[in-house]
């Protein structure tokens, strides 16, 4: 694959809209379990990402 395929992994770029919305939640006492695990989880395919390329 080349660097400019669609198809190689990338970094995310919504993990900090989706934690504003779940921090934006929690102010107005709502519970934001589902938004809290989107965001850890798109930490961590932003970890793995990062690190497999790393490793080429």
């Amino acid at each position: 694959m080349t660097p400019a395929s669609t198809f190689m992994p990338r970094p995310t770029e919504v993990d900090h809209v989706l934690a504003s919305l779940a921090a934006q939640g929690r102010r107005y006492g709502l519970t934001t379990e589902l938004l809290d695990a989107a965001v850890v989880r798109l930490r961590l395919h932003d970890r793995q990402v990062l690190a497999a390329r790393d490793q080429q």
